[in-house]
């Protein structure tokens, strides 16, 4: 369904459950189901919202938007304005991100390069280290190396020009996410 956020059906929570080339589990996000556009599909986090992975683990302390991308190569995420840190966009590249709405769970291999926007420094690619690194320890074929690099270097572009889903948008689908009253009792326990 290609629709405004203003016309989704009611919230679904949905977990997201990463894992990184070898297998080897990730980041686990909990999170709802928002809706589509022509770009991707929209999940959100409200605060006191369970993110953790092996050795570490976080709770959430403001609304967060995620969005992935129909090609299943990114996931970007999106922070208020009034961040303490400053954190307005973090985009992680990514291989096989795959939305299953049956069961309510979002899975993808997280490919090490992020694309990071903050008010202070501005935009740039990060972990560049550790993707040089991981490509050879674990073996990342030539083609999805090509790929995520390419889509790192298009993803800063965009973000840097405000296009694709980098236009504005995030405001509408921010609005319709904190309008909707989520509340903490009614997450997925992880």
């Amino acid at each position: 369904m290609n629709n405004s956020p203003k016309t989704q059906p009611a919230l679904t929570p949905v977990i997201f459950n990463w894992s990184k080339w070898d297998k080897s589990p990730h980041w686990v996000h909990q999170t709802y189901f928002l809706g589509e556009d022509e770009f991707g599909f929209w999940f959100g986090q409200i605060p006191g919202s369970l993110s953790h992975r092996p050795g570490s683990s976080f709770i959430t302390e403001t609304h967060t938007l995620m969005m992935v991308s129909h090609t299943g190569d990114w996931v970007a995420k999106f922070f208020p304005e009034n961040r303490k840190d400053g954190l307005l966009i973090y985009v992680d590249l990514a291989h096989s991100v795959a939305w299953d709405p049956a069961k309510r769970q979002v899975t993808g291999i997280d490919m090490d390069l992020d694309v990071i926007k903050t008010r202070r420094r501005g935009t740039w690619i990060e972990d560049i280290d550790e993707f040089e690194d991981r490509k050879v320890s674990m073996q990342y074929p030539e083609d999805v190396i090509e790929t995520v690099w390419n889509n790192s270097l298009e993803i800063e572009q965009f973000v840097n020009q405000g296009a694709h889903i980098f236009d504005g948008r995030a405001a509408e689908w921010f609005r319709y996410f904190i309008s909707s009253h989520v509340t903490d009792e009614s997450l997925i326990e992880g």
